[in-house]
């Protein structure tokens, strides 16, 4: 059994870090626990992997709302997703991306369980897939452990950049009850929240103990359009660009030939700062999208945790632990625009036609208001029961556990427009066409050229034009100019609800022991091994309409796929004297079902320790990423690419030539013939009891990784391959209309860092006692490299401090205590990085939180608080997605200033 360390309690002390909160809450004295990071139980915290540990209380002070919004301000943290990107492929999820390697190497755990796969992958270059943060409830953990670097030998093949442990409450008695509030500076954003936790028994004396939690949490919805900094997309009186869009109401119709202009017929565009804008879309009817944005979207979250235990004999006890959580989720955005998303050519009004003013055909561009404002409506339901048992035997430590997880989610994106109907009401004779199997002659295609790649859409299509007639018979042509004259109905005739359902299983089992097993120059050679296996099964299917394109301006993703996984692994810990030991682990995980895939990664960790007050450790480890079921799924994604130079009909840029800015639909499908990618993670640093209140870590982290799943750049993959139709599709009169992308393993990324940590705890005598803590997180370097634009060859660049690439972020905590007064002050700081568009750089984000806590009264604590003190706004940065546009969304506190309130009291 090792011995704890001056030094290693004034660690643990200063990471768990809380006035009233000692070592003794976390970790008994003689008691060996399991720490992040290792399958072997030790006295010892501090040992040679380096780990951030949030207590409970920590959390509370942040005055988050959820575990993502704690973990995205933590130091270590890249461009992650949370609930502030309202305009994404994977609404209602979060997650965490730990040194910018990507969601897919940040490996989320729950009581060091493994969650299953959000069922919606965000799309980032590729499909990439992640654990949901925002199904665990906040008031249910205990706290949260964060390993900073590769734990691949340990948990799993795909921990490449670190390892979030969500520990979950238990062995509690008694009875509480929690409620609280918040709300904005701006009266938006309401956040009412309530929890009862019961517990009762001890496993000592009553053989059993029982733990229940119950939460619900609401927040209304902010609008962009309420934020002084984000109601617009105008940025010019910002010094950025007009980003608004030019599919505005009543709309812009263009003379293709002749290049003449309607777009404000009556007057009735709007004022005149609404038309107009840059030489690449001047002279357009705009559509400020921000508007009717929300810069964080309306969520309902409530959750129910248990976890029993019950001791079979007095070495064996037997354990279940059940999660259910159902999280609501409202977004709303904007009414569609026209566009050519599936070639039908709906964006041409055809020569001769009544809505045409002009004699040659003309582009349309046009949002349909009267259809309505699109939005997401959802629900994720999760399901996790756990039962297992554990004990000793023959001195060995062991637990064994069966797992089972679903996820599933259904919502809804409310009216979309439908691009078939439209076709009947501006083309009804290209529609014939199509459905006798001619070509256009607006486009030049058949349905079968159209589809080429997804010729089982056909019949869905051609089912639709069908019934243009009738439609067309009842409603006429569509009236763009002056939409008020439509026919009634015709609303309803375009509009459509969209469903989109995802599922997500992991069934699992896992077997571990640990033991000592002889006596070495400074305590037990102690060693693990242990076996897991899991199936997994994750399924993303909209409805047709979204599938094929049909839905207006509007992506969709999909995927299908499934696979098991088995792995076994041992860990030795080997103090060889009192001052130096070393760690080695060794795991082997084999995959079948997307494909088969193996390796064997080994990790070593040393820890050397001259003196009570000084500690030295290291680690080294290799990780394998295998490709994940969304990465290798046959299934499609569409979306889009903006600004691509085509340089067939644009070898050299001109800006007022429409084939040097094209905005084009993307098509992504997975790849089978993919293979694992691999990564090197070093760590090395120290932990220096500098006096006896204050205590210095500093760790250096280094991660190399190679064939690196990603996909070439847009205008990359449109530059190699301008002449292939199987990659860039082309019209009859050459135009590209598409571009299909795949995962392709051709970059590689080398980074490397410094992290610090400094803490302090100190009695300031009649002051009261203080304890204070800060992160740091320097990047030094973050070098990916890819092909560069001639497709050929590779090209090394260096992203830190490039967009969402920032090389310092830091965060504190200080907190005073004095009786039962409690004084917080803590917040994070995220520094300066390339703007886009006009911005040449980005500031330093700074934003500070304080809190007041009372507990004179017995049994209730009473906390106030308020978040962003200073109401600092999100830095000035030219971008826009649409519903948020002047800053970063990613790297931007969103709300303003925001008051909380609450009380929690134990009977």
């Amino acid at each position: 059994m090792f011995k704890r360390s001056k030094v290693s309690t004034a660690v643990l002390t200063a990471v768990v870090g809380v006035v009233g909160v000692t070592s003794n809450t976390v970790f008994a004295q003689d008691q060996r626990v399991e720490i992040t990071g290792s399958r072997i139980k030790r006295v010892d915290a501090e040992g040679a992997n380096p780990v951030l540990v949030l207590s409970r209380q920590e959390i509370e002070r942040t005055g988050a709302a959820t575990i993502n919004e704690v973990l995205q301000s933590i130091p270590g943290a890249g461009a992650g997703l949370d609930d502030r990107f309202t305009n994404g492929f994977a609404p209602g999820g979060g997650s965490l991306n730990l040194r910018g390697l990507g969601l897919n190497s940040t490996l989320v755990l729950i009581n060091g369980r493994r969650l299953a796969t959000y069922p919606f992958a965000q799309q980032v270059g590729t499909a990439q897939g992640f654990q949901d943060l925002n199904s665990i409830p906040l008031s249910a953990v205990d706290r949260i452990e964060v390993l900073k670097d590769g734990a691949s030998a340990i948990y799993g093949a795909d921990a490449v950049a670190g390892v979030v442990n969500i520990i979950l409450r238990s062995d509690y008695k008694g009875f509480e009850v929690s409620v609280g509030y918040g709300v904005s500076q701006e009266g938006d954003g309401k956040s009412p929240n309530a929890s009862l936790t019961w517990g009762m028994g001890d496993l000592g004396t009553d053989r059993f103990n029982v733990l229940v939690g119950v939460n619900v949490a609401k927040r209304d919805p902010v609008r962009s359009a309420d934020r002084l900094w984000g109601g617009t997309e105008d940025l010019r009186p910002r010094g950025g660009s007009d980003r608004r869009s030019s599919f505005g109401t009543p709309g812009t119709i263009t003379d293709l030939v002749t290049g003449d202009k309607l777009y404000d017929v009556g007057g009735i565009c709007g004022p005149t700062t609404q038309r107009g804008g840059s030489s690449i879309r001047g002279g357009f009817c705009r559509y400020d999208r921000a508007q009717l944005g929300q810069v964080l979207g309306e969520s309902e979250k409530t959750g129910i945790y248990s976890k029993v235990n019950f001791a079979l004999t007095n070495s064996m006890t037997a354990f279940a632990e059940v999660l259910l959580t159902k999280n609501k989720f409202i977004g709303a955005g904007w009414p569609a625009g026209t566009t050519d998303d599936i070639g039908l050519g709906t964006g041409i009004i055809p020569a001769g036609a009544p809505n045409n003013p002009f004699p040659n055909d003309s582009e349309i561009r046009y949002r349909f208001t009267d259809v309505g404002n699109r939005g997401d409506d959802g629900a994720n339901k999760s399901k996790r029961l756990l039962a297992g048992i554990k004990g000793e035997l023959a001195g060995w430590d062991y637990e064994a556990a069966f797992n089972v997880n679903r996820v599933n989610i259904d919502t809804l994106a409310t009216n979309n427009a439908l691009n078939t109907h439209l076709l009947c009401l501006m083309d009804p004779a290209n529609a014939a066409r199509y459905v006798a199997g001619l070509a256009s002659t607006t486009t030049g295609q058949t349905l079968a050229q159209i589809f080429a790649a997804t010729p089982q859409y056909i019949p869905y299509i051609r089912g639709e034009l069908a019934g243009c007639g009738a439609a067309f018979s009842q409603f006429g042509y569509y009236n763009f100019v002056n939409p008020s004259a439509n026919a009634p109905g015709v609303a309803a005739y375009l509009a459509h609800d969209s469903l989109r359902q995802g599922r997500s299983t992991l069934d699992g089992f896992d077997a571990r022991a640990s033991r000592n097993l002889m006596p070495m120059g400074g305590g037990s050679l102690a060693m693990a091994i242990g076996f897991e296996t899991r199936r997994e099964k994750v399924s993303d299917i909209p409805d047709v309409q979204l599938q094929t394109g049909d839905t207006l301006a509007i992506s969709a993703a999909q995927a299908f796929g499934s696979g098991r996984v088995s792995a076994a692994y041992v860990e030795l810990n080997a103090p060889f004297s009192k001052q130096f030991e070393a760690n080695f682990a060794l795991r082997h995980d084999r995959y079948s079902g997307n494909g088969k895939f193996s390796s064997t990664v080994p990790k070593i960790g040393l820890r050397y320790q001259p003196t009570k007050q000084f500690l030295l450790r290291a680690t080294a480890s290799q990780a394998f990423r295998a490709p994940s079921l969304f990465e290798t799924s046959p299934a499609q994604q569409t979306s889009f690419a903006f600004g691509i130079q085509d340089p067939v009909n644009c070898p050299v840029f001109d800006d007022t030539v429409p084939d040097c800015v094209l905005d084009v639909r993307r098509v992504q499908q997975g790849n089978p013939a993919l293979k694992a990618e691999k990564s090197n993670v070093f760590t090395g640093g120290f932990v220096w009891e500098v006096a006896e209140p204050v205590t210095v870590t500093v760790d250096a982290w280094r991660v190399k990784r190679k064939d690196e799943i990603g996909s070439f750049d847009d205008q990359t993959l449109v530059n190699a391959f301008a002449s292939n139709p199987a990659v860039v599709v082309r019209n009859a009169a050459g135009q590209i209309v598409q571009i299909n992308q795949v995962p392709v393993q051709l970059n590689n990324t080398s980074t490397w860092g410094v992290d610090v940590e400094f803490a302090l705890r100190s009695n300031l005598g009649e002051a009261g006692r203080l304890a204070s803590k800060v992160n740091v997180s320097y990047v030094g370097s973050y070098v990916f490299t890819t092909l560069g634009d001639d497709g050929v060859t590779l090209v090394p660049s260096q992203f830190n401090g490039t967009y969402g690439q920032p090389r310092v972020r830091a965060s504190w905590d200080n907190t005073l205590t004095k009786g039962p007064w409690e004084f917080s002050l803590g917040g994070y700081m995220i520094g300066k990085y390339d703007g886009l568009g006009t911005t040449t750089k980005v500031g330093v984000t700074e934003i500070w939180n304080a809190g007041l806590a009372y507990t004179g009264v017995k049994n209730l604590r009473i906390r106030a608080g308020i978040n962003n003190l200073f109401d600092k706004a999100p830095r000035f940065n030219d971008e826009s997605n649409g519903s948020q546009a002047g800053y970063n969304v990613q790297l931007s506190d969103v709300m303003g200033r925001f008051y909380t309130v609450s009380l929690n009291y134990k009977f």
